[in-house]
């Protein structure tokens, strides 16, 4: 079965008849398909017979937040974890910070699909 990705690129080369035909015939159209297929998408994803796969990277710390003595609050653990602090527990040992009045970082651990570290290129 022809999906209508393909179907609307087919008449895309093909001129449809008659003689008048406009771009905004072709983004009406594209439009519409689109979103049948957001909505196709969505479906799948609430029935569970498709998935969502997440990559976050972490970046690195940017000149202006090391010039002002500014420390990183998430840390990689590995390839599918990081785990985020809550800035407010202050700078610690350059690692994560210790707050000795509340017994310890308030940190939370997320997980993803992907998880790059902050020496991982965008390319």
């Amino acid at each position: 079965e022809m999906s209508k990705a393909s179907e609307f690129l087919k008449n895309i080369q093909r001129p449809k008849s008659g003689l008048t035909h406009s771009i905004a015939d072709d983004a009406s159209y594209f439009s519409e398909l689109a979103e049948e297929e957001t909505e196709n998408h969505v479906k799948n994803l609430q029935s569970g017979e498709a998935n969502i796969m997440v990559a976050v990277r972490v970046r690195p710390v940017s000149k202006a937040e090391l010039k002002k003595e500014l420390y990183p609050i998430v840390k990689v653990m590995d390839d599918k974890f990081i785990t985020v602090q809550d800035p407010s527990t202050g700078p610690g040992d350059g690692e994560f910070a210790t707050n000795q009045a509340s017994g310890g970082v308030k940190e939370k651990q997320y997980a993803f699909d992907y998880v790059f570290d902050e020496n991982t290129e965008q390319k």
